[in-house]
Protein backbone atom coordinates (compact mmCIF):
# COMPACT_ATOMS: atom_id res chain seq x y z
CA UNK A 1 0.00 0.00 0.00
CA UNK A 2 1.07 3.58 -0.57
CA UNK A 3 1.15 6.28 0.96
CA UNK A 4 1.10 9.96 -0.55
CA UNK A 5 1.80 12.57 1.82
CA UNK A 6 1.90 16.23 1.02
CA UNK A 7 5.23 18.16 2.31
CA UNK A 8 5.45 21.41 3.75
CA UNK A 9 1.40 22.15 2.60
CA UNK A 10 2.69 21.02 -1.10
CA UNK A 11 3.83 24.66 -1.58
CA UNK A 12 6.76 26.66 -1.02
CA UNK A 13 5.55 30.29 -1.85
CA UNK A 14 8.65 31.93 -3.47
CA UNK A 15 8.64 35.24 -1.74
CA UNK A 16 5.89 37.95 -0.77
CA UNK A 17 6.64 41.06 -2.31
CA UNK A 18 9.17 40.44 -5.16
CA UNK A 19 7.01 39.32 -8.40
CA UNK A 20 7.95 36.00 -9.13
CA UNK A 21 8.64 34.63 -12.78
CA UNK A 22 5.48 34.06 -15.20
CA UNK A 23 6.71 30.21 -16.88
CA UNK A 24 3.68 28.97 -18.06
CA UNK A 25 3.33 25.02 -17.10
CA UNK A 26 2.67 24.03 -20.52
CA UNK A 27 6.88 25.32 -21.33
CA UNK A 28 8.21 23.04 -18.80
CA UNK A 29 8.31 19.24 -19.62
CA UNK A 30 6.53 16.79 -18.01
CA UNK A 31 9.67 13.90 -17.89
CA UNK A 32 9.03 10.70 -16.70
CA UNK A 33 11.00 9.86 -13.36
CA UNK A 34 11.87 6.30 -14.85
CA UNK A 35 13.42 7.63 -18.13
CA UNK A 36 16.77 7.82 -16.56
CA UNK A 37 16.31 5.17 -14.04
CA UNK A 38 16.62 2.47 -17.11
CA UNK A 39 20.04 2.82 -17.13
CA UNK A 40 20.04 1.98 -13.05
CA UNK A 41 20.45 -1.63 -11.36
CA UNK A 42 17.24 -2.75 -9.62
CA UNK A 43 19.26 -3.32 -6.40
CA UNK A 44 20.10 0.81 -6.10
CA UNK A 45 19.75 1.75 -2.70
CA UNK A 46 18.84 5.81 -3.84
CA UNK A 47 18.66 7.52 -6.68
CA UNK A 48 18.01 11.43 -7.79
CA UNK A 49 17.17 12.97 -10.95
CA UNK A 50 17.82 16.30 -12.25
CA UNK A 51 15.57 17.70 -14.73
CA UNK A 52 16.26 21.08 -15.56
CA UNK A 53 15.62 22.66 -18.75
CA UNK A 54 16.42 26.19 -20.25
CA UNK A 55 12.53 27.15 -18.95
CA UNK A 56 13.59 26.02 -15.67
CA UNK A 57 16.58 27.56 -15.83
CA UNK A 58 15.30 30.86 -15.98
CA UNK A 59 12.54 30.72 -13.74
CA UNK A 60 14.52 29.17 -10.65
CA UNK A 61 17.40 31.76 -11.30
CA UNK A 62 14.70 34.39 -11.46
CA UNK A 63 13.19 33.06 -8.28
CA UNK A 64 12.82 35.02 -5.28
CA UNK A 65 13.40 31.83 -3.26
CA UNK A 66 16.44 30.48 -4.90
CA UNK A 67 17.89 34.14 -4.59
CA UNK A 68 17.09 33.65 -0.90
CA UNK A 69 18.86 30.62 -0.59
CA UNK A 70 22.18 31.19 -2.57
CA UNK A 71 22.89 34.87 -1.62
CA UNK A 72 22.32 33.47 2.00
CA UNK A 73 24.90 30.74 1.36
CA UNK A 74 27.14 33.58 -0.40
CA UNK A 75 26.82 35.59 2.89
CA UNK A 76 28.13 33.02 4.79
CA UNK A 77 31.06 32.24 2.47
CA UNK A 78 29.44 29.92 0.00
CA UNK A 79 30.61 31.17 -3.14
CA UNK A 80 28.19 28.84 -5.02
CA UNK A 81 28.20 30.73 -8.65
CA UNK A 82 31.77 31.27 -8.26
CA UNK A 83 32.32 27.66 -7.52
CA UNK A 84 30.17 26.97 -10.78
CA UNK A 85 31.91 29.32 -12.96
CA UNK A 86 35.27 28.00 -11.97
CA UNK A 87 34.26 24.15 -12.60
CA UNK A 88 32.69 25.46 -15.69
CA UNK A 89 35.71 27.30 -16.93
CA UNK A 90 37.86 23.85 -16.14
CA UNK A 91 35.74 22.06 -18.37
CA UNK A 92 36.08 24.70 -21.33
CA UNK A 93 32.32 25.01 -21.01
CA UNK A 94 30.36 28.84 -20.98
CA UNK A 95 26.56 29.22 -19.69
CA UNK A 96 25.37 27.87 -22.74
CA UNK A 97 26.93 24.74 -22.92
CA UNK A 98 26.05 24.09 -19.77
CA UNK A 99 21.88 24.42 -20.34
CA UNK A 100 22.16 22.66 -23.51
CA UNK A 101 24.14 20.16 -22.40
CA UNK A 102 22.02 19.79 -18.92
CA UNK A 103 18.80 20.13 -21.30
CA UNK A 104 18.35 16.38 -20.62
CA UNK A 105 18.99 16.58 -16.62
CA UNK A 106 21.14 14.14 -14.77
CA UNK A 107 20.48 11.29 -12.57
CA UNK A 108 23.08 10.01 -9.26
CA UNK A 109 21.79 6.72 -8.19
CA UNK A 110 23.96 4.79 -5.38
CA UNK A 111 23.98 1.12 -6.29
CA UNK A 112 25.25 -2.10 -4.20
CA UNK A 113 28.42 -3.64 -5.30
CA UNK A 114 29.12 -7.81 -5.77
CA UNK A 115 32.04 -8.33 -3.33
CA UNK A 116 32.26 -5.03 -2.35
CA UNK A 117 31.28 -3.71 1.47
CA UNK A 118 30.28 0.21 0.63
CA UNK A 119 28.30 0.92 -2.02
CA UNK A 120 28.73 2.40 -5.48
CA UNK A 121 27.75 5.03 -7.79
CA UNK A 122 26.41 5.92 -10.82
CA UNK A 123 25.91 9.19 -12.70
CA UNK A 124 23.89 8.84 -16.34
CA UNK A 125 23.90 11.68 -18.43
CA UNK A 126 21.54 12.10 -21.70
CA UNK A 127 22.92 14.60 -23.58
CA UNK A 128 20.54 14.28 -26.39
CA UNK A 129 21.68 15.62 -29.99
CA UNK A 130 24.82 17.47 -28.00
CA UNK A 131 26.41 14.28 -26.88
CA UNK A 132 29.43 15.04 -28.90
CA UNK A 133 30.20 18.41 -27.84
CA UNK A 134 29.69 16.88 -24.12
CA UNK A 135 31.70 14.08 -25.11
CA UNK A 136 34.60 16.39 -26.14
CA UNK A 137 34.61 18.42 -23.12
CA UNK A 138 34.92 15.02 -21.12
CA UNK A 139 37.60 14.01 -22.83
CA UNK A 140 39.27 17.72 -22.99
CA UNK A 141 38.78 17.47 -18.80
CA UNK A 142 40.58 13.88 -19.37
CA UNK A 143 43.49 15.33 -20.79
CA UNK A 144 44.17 17.87 -18.51
CA UNK A 145 44.33 15.29 -15.93
CA UNK A 146 46.66 13.35 -17.32
CA UNK A 147 48.76 16.30 -17.75
CA UNK A 148 48.34 16.93 -14.09
CA UNK A 149 49.54 13.42 -13.86
CA UNK A 150 46.67 11.65 -13.56
CA UNK A 151 46.53 9.34 -16.33
CA UNK A 152 43.13 7.60 -17.75
CA UNK A 153 43.57 4.01 -19.11
CA UNK A 154 41.37 2.79 -21.57
CA UNK A 155 39.83 -0.69 -21.34
CA UNK A 156 37.42 -2.60 -23.11
CA UNK A 157 34.44 -4.42 -21.68
CA UNK A 158 32.00 -6.64 -24.12
CA UNK A 159 33.56 -4.73 -26.96
CA UNK A 160 32.17 -1.29 -24.99
CA UNK A 161 35.46 1.37 -24.31
CA UNK A 162 35.46 2.45 -21.10
CA UNK A 163 38.17 4.83 -19.59
CA UNK A 164 39.22 4.64 -15.92
CA UNK A 165 40.76 7.33 -13.86
CA UNK A 166 42.49 6.01 -10.89
CA UNK A 167 41.89 7.87 -7.85
CA UNK A 168 42.62 7.04 -3.70
CA UNK A 169 39.18 7.44 -3.10
CA UNK A 170 37.80 5.57 -5.56
CA UNK A 171 38.24 4.78 -9.55
CA UNK A 172 36.51 7.28 -12.01
CA UNK A 173 34.91 5.55 -14.76
CA UNK A 174 33.03 6.45 -17.75
CA UNK A 175 31.62 5.36 -21.23
CA UNK A 176 28.90 6.34 -23.65
CA UNK A 177 25.77 4.94 -24.57
CA UNK A 178 24.17 6.00 -27.63
CA UNK A 179 23.31 9.95 -26.70
CA UNK A 180 24.26 8.82 -22.88
CA UNK A 181 27.08 9.57 -20.66
CA UNK A 182 27.68 6.88 -18.13
CA UNK A 183 29.83 7.37 -15.32
CA UNK A 184 30.35 5.65 -12.11
CA UNK A 185 32.57 3.86 -9.37
CA UNK A 186 33.27 0.32 -11.05
CA UNK A 187 34.02 -0.82 -14.32
CA UNK A 188 31.82 -3.42 -14.28
CA UNK A 189 28.53 -1.02 -13.13
CA UNK A 190 29.53 1.57 -15.39
CA UNK A 191 29.27 -1.51 -18.25
CA UNK A 192 26.14 -2.83 -16.92
CA UNK A 193 24.88 0.51 -16.80
CA UNK A 194 25.57 1.59 -20.22
CA UNK A 195 23.92 -1.86 -21.65
CA UNK A 196 20.81 -1.23 -20.26
CA UNK A 197 20.64 2.25 -21.41
CA UNK A 198 21.17 0.65 -25.04
CA UNK A 199 18.55 -2.33 -24.43
CA UNK A 200 15.76 -0.42 -21.67
CA UNK A 201 14.23 -3.56 -22.12
CA UNK A 202 16.93 -5.57 -20.88
CA UNK A 203 16.25 -6.95 -17.40
CA UNK A 204 17.78 -6.06 -13.89
CA UNK A 205 16.55 -2.24 -14.13
CA UNK A 206 15.00 -0.43 -11.43
CA UNK A 207 12.50 1.27 -14.17
CA UNK A 208 11.43 -2.52 -14.54
CA UNK A 209 11.02 -2.76 -10.21
CA UNK A 210 7.03 -2.58 -9.75
CA UNK A 211 7.24 -0.45 -6.68
CA UNK A 212 9.29 2.28 -8.63
CA UNK A 213 7.39 1.63 -12.50
CA UNK A 214 4.10 2.25 -9.78
CA UNK A 215 6.00 5.43 -8.31
CA UNK A 216 7.28 6.83 -11.68
CA UNK A 217 3.68 6.28 -13.45
CA UNK A 218 1.51 8.39 -10.72
CA UNK A 219 4.19 11.39 -11.01
CA UNK A 220 4.85 12.42 -14.37
CA UNK A 221 4.60 16.02 -13.29
CA UNK A 222 4.40 18.94 -15.23
CA UNK A 223 7.15 21.18 -14.76
CA UNK A 224 9.29 17.81 -12.73
CA UNK A 225 12.88 19.79 -11.26
CA UNK A 226 13.93 17.02 -8.98
CA UNK A 227 12.54 13.23 -8.57
CA UNK A 228 14.40 10.83 -5.37
CA UNK A 229 13.98 7.53 -4.70
CA UNK A 230 15.21 5.24 -1.99
CA UNK A 231 14.81 1.90 -0.46
CA UNK A 232 14.94 1.87 2.62
CA UNK A 233 14.83 -1.77 3.85
CA UNK A 234 17.27 -2.49 1.06
CA UNK A 235 19.80 -0.26 2.50
CA UNK A 236 18.81 -1.61 6.19
CA UNK A 237 20.09 -5.32 5.18
CA UNK A 238 23.16 -3.30 3.12
CA UNK A 239 24.43 -2.18 6.92
CA UNK A 240 23.35 -4.71 8.32
CA UNK A 241 27.09 -6.69 8.27
CA UNK A 242 28.90 -3.06 8.81
CA UNK A 243 27.24 -2.47 12.23
CA UNK A 244 29.67 -3.09 15.37
CA UNK A 245 28.71 -6.23 17.42
CA UNK A 246 28.64 -3.88 20.28
CA UNK A 247 25.99 -1.53 18.95
CA UNK A 248 23.74 -4.04 16.80
CA UNK A 249 21.18 -4.77 19.75
CA UNK A 250 20.48 -0.81 19.59
CA UNK A 251 20.51 -0.60 15.94
CA UNK A 252 17.66 -3.79 15.79
CA UNK A 253 15.54 -2.02 18.41
CA UNK A 254 15.87 1.10 16.49
CA UNK A 255 14.66 -0.34 13.19
CA UNK A 256 11.86 -2.29 14.82
CA UNK A 257 10.62 1.01 16.25
CA UNK A 258 11.05 3.10 12.94
CA UNK A 259 9.61 -0.27 10.98
CA UNK A 260 12.69 0.27 8.42
CA UNK A 261 12.45 -3.33 7.23
CA UNK A 262 9.01 -2.83 5.69
CA UNK A 263 9.14 0.28 4.13
CA UNK A 264 10.32 -0.70 0.48
CA UNK A 265 10.30 2.37 -1.40
CA UNK A 266 10.24 6.07 -0.73
CA UNK A 267 9.62 8.30 -3.45
CA UNK A 268 9.01 12.45 -3.82
CA UNK A 269 8.99 14.77 -6.76
CA UNK A 270 9.53 18.40 -6.28
CA UNK A 271 7.84 20.59 -9.40
CA UNK A 272 7.62 23.90 -10.11
CA UNK A 273 4.81 25.97 -12.58
CA UNK A 274 7.14 29.30 -12.64
CA UNK A 275 5.84 30.92 -9.21
CA UNK A 276 5.55 27.57 -6.92
CA UNK A 277 7.22 24.95 -5.90
CA UNK A 278 5.07 22.01 -5.53
CA UNK A 279 6.48 18.38 -2.99
CA UNK A 280 5.11 14.94 -3.04
CA UNK A 281 6.08 12.40 -1.19
CA UNK A 282 5.41 8.36 -1.72
CA UNK A 283 5.72 5.76 0.40
CA UNK A 284 5.08 2.22 -0.15
CA UNK A 285 4.86 0.75 3.13
CA UNK A 286 1.91 -2.24 4.10
CA UNK A 287 0.12 -1.84 7.19
CA UNK A 288 -0.42 -2.28 9.84
CA UNK A 289 2.31 0.51 10.15
CA UNK A 290 4.12 1.46 13.49
CA UNK A 291 6.22 3.14 15.30
CA UNK A 292 7.18 6.96 15.03
CA UNK A 293 7.11 7.20 10.93
CA UNK A 294 3.67 5.78 11.39
CA UNK A 295 2.89 8.31 13.55
CA UNK A 296 4.27 11.38 11.38
CA UNK A 297 2.53 9.89 7.92
CA UNK A 298 -0.74 8.31 9.86
CA UNK A 299 -2.38 11.36 11.86
CA UNK A 300 -1.91 14.37 10.22
CA UNK A 301 -3.40 17.00 11.39
CA UNK A 302 -5.45 19.43 8.54
CA UNK A 303 -3.58 22.71 7.26
CA UNK A 304 -5.87 25.86 8.03
CA UNK A 305 -6.76 27.96 5.02
CA UNK A 306 -6.13 30.81 7.74
CA UNK A 307 -2.40 29.52 8.38
CA UNK A 308 -1.07 31.56 5.92
CA UNK A 309 -2.38 34.73 8.55
CA UNK A 310 0.58 33.91 10.74
CA UNK A 311 2.94 34.96 8.39
CA UNK A 312 4.49 38.39 8.86
CA UNK A 313 4.79 41.19 6.14
CA UNK A 314 8.43 41.57 4.32
CA UNK A 315 9.41 37.79 4.88
CA UNK A 316 12.01 36.91 1.67
CA UNK A 317 10.21 33.39 1.94
CA UNK A 318 8.13 30.86 4.30
CA UNK A 319 6.92 27.57 4.15
CA UNK A 320 3.41 26.55 6.30
CA UNK A 321 2.86 23.02 7.33
CA UNK A 322 0.81 20.93 9.70
CA UNK A 323 1.80 18.66 12.78
CA UNK A 324 0.34 16.92 16.10
CA UNK A 325 3.27 18.11 18.19
CA UNK A 326 1.96 16.21 20.84
CA UNK A 327 1.58 12.89 19.29
CA UNK A 328 5.19 13.67 17.59
CA UNK A 329 6.38 13.96 21.09
CA UNK A 330 4.98 11.01 22.69
CA UNK A 331 6.20 8.70 19.42
CA UNK A 332 9.78 9.81 19.90
CA UNK A 333 9.45 9.49 23.70
CA UNK A 334 8.49 5.73 22.82
CA UNK A 335 11.57 5.44 20.54
CA UNK A 336 13.67 6.42 22.89
CA UNK A 337 12.83 4.27 25.39
CA UNK A 338 12.84 0.96 23.44
CA UNK A 339 16.34 2.14 21.71
CA UNK A 340 18.53 3.51 24.75
CA UNK A 341 16.06 2.15 28.44
CA UNK A 342 18.87 3.83 30.69
CA UNK A 343 19.49 6.95 28.74
CA UNK A 344 15.60 7.26 28.94
CA UNK A 345 15.11 6.63 32.69
CA UNK A 346 17.92 8.90 33.52
CA UNK A 347 15.94 11.72 31.50
CA UNK A 348 12.71 10.85 32.79
CA UNK A 349 14.18 11.49 36.43
CA UNK A 350 15.47 15.01 35.21
CA UNK A 351 11.96 15.48 33.92
CA UNK A 352 10.53 14.48 36.85
CA UNK A 353 12.90 17.11 38.75
CA UNK A 354 12.04 19.89 35.95
CA UNK A 355 8.52 19.69 37.06
CA UNK A 356 9.27 19.83 41.04
CA UNK A 357 11.50 22.74 40.67
CA UNK A 358 9.04 24.31 37.98
CA UNK A 359 5.37 23.31 39.25
CA UNK A 360 4.79 23.01 35.79
CA UNK A 361 3.92 19.13 33.82
CA UNK A 362 5.71 19.58 30.58
CA UNK A 363 3.06 17.87 28.47
CA UNK A 364 -0.15 19.67 29.95
CA UNK A 365 0.95 22.78 30.57
CA UNK A 366 3.59 23.85 27.45
CA UNK A 367 3.06 20.78 24.77
CA UNK A 368 -0.63 20.92 24.58
CA UNK A 369 -1.15 24.62 24.07
CA UNK A 370 0.50 24.17 20.84
CA UNK A 371 -1.78 24.27 17.94
CA UNK A 372 -0.89 22.53 14.43
CA UNK A 373 -0.03 25.06 11.76
CA UNK A 374 3.44 25.58 11.47
CA UNK A 375 5.50 28.30 9.50
CA UNK A 376 9.15 28.71 8.95
CA UNK A 377 10.35 32.25 7.91
CA UNK A 378 13.28 33.09 6.14
CA UNK A 379 14.81 37.06 5.89
CA UNK A 380 17.82 38.16 3.87
CA UNK A 381 19.71 40.85 5.34
CA UNK A 382 22.21 42.02 2.96
CA UNK A 383 23.42 44.71 5.79
CA UNK A 384 24.75 42.57 8.34
CA UNK A 385 25.17 39.50 5.96
CA UNK A 386 23.23 37.19 7.48
CA UNK A 387 20.02 35.64 7.00
CA UNK A 388 17.48 35.74 9.66
CA UNK A 389 15.28 32.47 10.37
CA UNK A 390 12.43 32.38 12.45
CA UNK A 391 9.48 29.60 13.43
CA UNK A 392 6.13 30.46 14.26
CA UNK A 393 4.21 27.97 16.24
CA UNK A 394 -0.21 28.80 16.17
CA UNK A 395 -1.34 27.76 19.47
CA UNK A 396 -4.35 26.60 21.06
CA UNK A 397 -4.21 28.07 24.67
CA UNK A 398 -2.17 31.06 24.46
CA UNK A 399 -3.60 32.30 28.02
CA UNK A 400 -2.26 29.11 29.28
CA UNK A 401 0.63 29.07 27.30
CA UNK A 402 1.64 32.75 28.58
CA UNK A 403 1.04 31.89 32.52
CA UNK A 404 3.61 28.79 32.05
CA UNK A 405 6.19 30.47 30.56
CA UNK A 406 6.02 33.21 33.21
CA UNK A 407 6.70 30.64 35.65
CA UNK A 408 9.22 28.83 33.60
CA UNK A 409 11.36 31.39 32.92
CA UNK A 410 12.30 32.60 36.08
CA UNK A 411 12.29 29.13 37.68
CA UNK A 412 14.91 28.34 35.25
CA UNK A 413 16.86 31.96 36.03
CA UNK A 414 15.94 33.26 32.94
CA UNK A 415 15.67 37.00 32.87
CA UNK A 416 12.59 37.97 30.60
CA UNK A 417 12.62 41.65 28.89
CA UNK A 418 9.07 42.84 28.45
CA UNK A 419 7.79 45.64 25.72
CA UNK A 420 5.44 46.14 23.20
CA UNK A 421 6.25 46.26 19.12
CA UNK A 422 3.80 46.79 16.38
CA UNK A 423 0.92 46.14 18.54
CA UNK A 424 2.60 43.41 20.03
CA UNK A 425 3.77 42.47 23.75
CA UNK A 426 6.96 41.05 23.23
CA UNK A 427 9.41 39.01 25.16
CA UNK A 428 12.62 37.90 25.28
CA UNK A 429 15.20 36.29 26.77
CA UNK A 430 17.72 37.96 25.40
CA UNK A 431 20.31 39.61 27.60
CA UNK A 432 23.21 41.38 25.75
CA UNK A 433 23.71 41.50 21.49
CA UNK A 434 24.17 38.53 19.70
CA UNK A 435 24.21 35.44 22.17
CA UNK A 436 23.88 32.28 20.40
CA UNK A 437 19.96 32.10 21.01
CA UNK A 438 17.24 33.64 22.39
CA UNK A 439 13.64 32.54 23.02
CA UNK A 440 11.28 35.31 21.77
CA UNK A 441 7.04 35.29 22.50
CA UNK A 442 4.54 37.74 20.93
CA UNK A 443 1.10 38.06 21.83
CA UNK A 444 -1.09 40.70 20.41
CA UNK A 445 -5.11 40.79 20.97
CA UNK A 446 -5.80 39.22 17.77
CA UNK A 447 -2.87 36.33 17.67
CA UNK A 448 -1.58 33.64 18.84
CA UNK A 449 1.65 32.09 18.26
CA UNK A 450 5.03 31.23 19.34
CA UNK A 451 8.05 32.34 18.11
CA UNK A 452 11.59 30.95 18.32
CA UNK A 453 13.89 33.56 16.36
CA UNK A 454 17.62 34.36 15.89
CA UNK A 455 18.63 36.83 17.75
CA UNK A 456 18.79 40.59 16.43
CA UNK A 457 22.10 43.18 17.27
CA UNK A 458 19.65 44.56 19.66
CA UNK A 459 19.68 43.88 23.91
CA UNK A 460 15.55 43.84 24.46
CA UNK A 461 13.38 42.72 21.20
CA UNK A 462 10.65 44.10 22.94
CA UNK A 463 11.78 47.63 22.50
CA UNK A 464 10.05 50.36 20.49
CA UNK A 465 13.25 51.30 19.87
CA UNK A 466 14.29 47.64 17.95
CA UNK A 467 15.50 48.17 14.44
CA UNK A 468 13.31 47.61 12.11
CA UNK A 469 15.07 43.89 10.72
CA UNK A 470 13.64 42.88 14.48
CA UNK A 471 10.41 44.34 14.13
CA UNK A 472 9.25 42.95 10.94
CA UNK A 473 9.65 39.74 12.94
CA UNK A 474 6.73 40.30 15.08
CA UNK A 475 4.13 42.32 12.27
CA UNK A 476 0.83 41.65 11.86
CA UNK A 477 0.68 37.87 12.36
CA UNK A 478 -2.41 36.73 13.34
CA UNK A 479 -3.94 33.02 13.69
CA UNK A 480 -6.76 31.17 14.85
CA UNK A 481 -6.70 30.05 18.42
CA UNK A 482 -8.34 26.55 19.85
Amino acid sequence: MTLILPLAALSCVLGLQTTPPVVAAAQLPSPTPSAHAKGLPDTTFACVTLSPTAAQFEALAASPLVQVLTDGLELQGLDIRGGMAATMKALGLDNDDLRTLAGGGLTLGLIEVTGDRLPGWLLLVPAGDRIDALAAAVDAARQRASDAGMPAQKTSIDGRAIWVLRHPWSPLCWTRSGQTLVVGSSMLAVSAAAARVADPSAPGSLALDPTFADFAGRNQVAGNLLTAYLRPSAIVRALQPLIPSDLAPTIAALRRALDLDRITGIGATLSSNGQTFEERVEVAWPEPRTGLLAQLVGHRTALSPSAIEIVPAGTSSFSIASADIGRILRSAAAVFEGVAPGPFAEARKQVGEWTGRTGLDLEADLVATLGGQIATLQWLDRTHGSVDVAVVVELADRDHLERSVNKLLPALGVPISRGAVAGFRAYSSVTKPETPSQVSRSRPDTSSSLRAARPCSTPSIGSPAAPRRCRRRFRAARSRSG
